[in-house]
């Protein structure tokens, strides 16, 4: 490919190019130069693995040509541990993961008769009050999954929030956090903030079995800042390749403090100018990657798997949109392409845009580039947020919008992620957890513990709406609703599973 001249490529009022030539696109010589991510890393130097959780040295040069070096991480994260106490098991690592069913569900806690009439069965009207009490409901799909599928998949999600500037990120992020501002902790111009997932099947499980401790879901929302000079930045690139799906804002509205950009607002052109960025990356790192294969004769899957991908970066196709075996998919997974993430569309309209189909061409651009798409208004969200929350339900109603922006965000990145919602019960916790939709169950049994993987033996399944219907899980057993699985039972969105194990 034959690279166009280049010039300036940072246009006013944006900081990605509206469009670039193909050939400049893939061709050109400069930019970001990164590789590798969770797992060993190997030096180029010796072939030695740094251990996990050590810092590599990467050389990186940006557009104006000056080397630098930036560290990343040489591994994943560092397994937890196992505690055997009567039967149940107690993960402790980063973050405490909970316990499973006793290895007999009768020596748990029984339900508690509750007002209705059914021992166990929680009428509606006494189901704890929430901000958004709406149970968030994970359709079914069809097809392959999309991406890499072990992102989100250890339970806690981490959301990216990127676009340009001005597009109204910081405004949508302290809507999620109800006005408050966010974390200073991820850097300059950026802020983390963590949102329990509400889910009313694990509110009525609760009042049922009365636990000591209630786990629900969440989502850690994570802005990433776009960078000045650079087109996607050494730095920026990290952090997008340390979340589990990227939500891309974009800018559909204009005021006297954001006025249109020359050529006016474009949300499609501008869509397609990011993408085309994660493009680069990916390619960049795909193609060295090859280059140092090739210098050491190797010719195993790695290397054929990398040739495929780079045959779709060069027609600027997303790696996402490109259909790879499970193997295939394990062999990329370690090297975070950023164009394989998970993409959630936020188009940011103005108050008056809320109740007509803005940018209807959007949807198509989304759809096309396996991407979902939400619309709202930032600003609006930032005023709701603020309210009480009966006040936000009235307020809600009254501007015709169906759902406040953290239950569309919650529900958007769930459904580009793929994931559904099994749950577990033991005397003292009530947990959901998050996998791929079509897990088989051996594998939802190592998301809690790889030891529960390796030594599965059986899981007592019952769906959620069976267990309300029955009342409890003695009556369920008496009534032959609690269902032995096998290792290739494919889990589903509402199941209650008691995994038996032996290690």
């Amino acid at each position: 490919m034959d690279a166009p001249p280049r010039g300036d490529r940072v246009r006013p009022g944006g900081r990605f190019p509206a469009s670039r030539p193909q050939g400049d696109v893939l061709g050109r010589s400069g930019g970001v130069r990164c590789g590798g991510g969770p797992g060993p890393v190997s030096s180029p130097a010796g072939g030695r693995h740094l251990p996990l959780g050590a810092q590599e040295a990467v050389p990186v040069r940006d557009r104006t040509g000056n080397s630098r070096r930036v560290g990343r991480p040489a591994g994943g994260r560092p397994a937890g541990e196992a505690d055997h106490d009567r039967g149940h098991f107690r993960v402790r690592g980063q973050e405490d993961r909970g316990v499973l069913f006793p290895q007999d569900p009768e020596e748990g806690l029984q339900p508690d008769p509750l007002p209705g009439g059914i021992p166990g069965v929680l009428p509606p009207g006494d189901i704890r009050p929430r901000e958004v009490a709406p149970r968030l409901g994970f359709p079914s799909r069809v097809g392959p999954v999309r991406g890499d599928p072990s992102r989100g998949a250890h339970g806690a999600v981490r959301a990216g929030i990127f676009g340009n500037e001005g597009v109204g990120k910081s405004t949508l992020f302290r809507a999620l956090g109800g006005g408050e501002g966010t974390s200073p902790a991820a850097g300059r111009g950026a802020g983390v903030t963590t949102i329990k997932v509400p889910d009313d099947r694990l509110d009525r499980l609760a009042a049922v079995f009365r636990p000591k401790k209630v786990t629900p879901l969440a989502i850690t929302f994570v802005e990433i800042d776009p960078g000045d000079a650079t087109l996607l930045p050494p730095d920026t690139l990290d952090r997008i390749k340390g979340v589990d799906v990227l939500g891309l804002v974009l800018r559909g509205f204009s005021d006297d403090f954001h006025p249109p950009p020359p050529g006016g607002l474009d949300p499609v052109k501008e869509f397609r100018a990011i993408e085309s960025e994660l493009v680069v990356s990916d390619y960049l790192v795909a193609q060295k990657r090859i280059e140092r294969m090739t210098k050491e004769a190797r010719r195993d899957t790695e290397w054929t798997v990398l040739h495929k991908a780079v045959e779709a970066l060069e027609k600027e196709i997303p790696l996402r949109q490109l259909p790879l075996a499970a193997e295939e998919t394990r062999v990329l997974a370690g090297f975070r392409f950023v164009s394989q993430l998970p993409l959630l569309l936020v188009l940011n309209v103005s108050e008056d845009a809320l109740s007509a189909d803005a940018y209807p061409e959007l949807g198509g651009a989304a759809s096309s580039q396996g991407a979902s798409l939400i619309r709202l208004s930032a600003r609006i969200e930032e005023e709701i947020s603020l309210l009480a929350p009966d006040e936000q339900l009235v307020f809600l109603a009254e501007m015709g919008i169906p759902r406040p922006a953290r239950e569309q965000l919650l529900r958007g990145a769930f459904e580009a992620m793929d994931l559904i919602c099994f749950m577990t019960v033991t005397g003292d916790e009530v947990r959901a957890w998050n996998v791929r939709r079509g897990t088989v169950a051996v594998h939802a049994a190592g998301k809690i513990h790889s030891d529960m993987e390796k030594g599965f033996i059986r899981a007592e399944v019952i769906p959620c709406e069976e267990f309300f219907r029955c009342g409890s899980m003695a009556q369920a057993k008496t009534e032959g609703k609690l269902r032995l699985e096998g290792k290739e039972y494919v889990v589903r969105d509402g199941d209650i599973l008691h995994v038996r194990f032996n290690v």
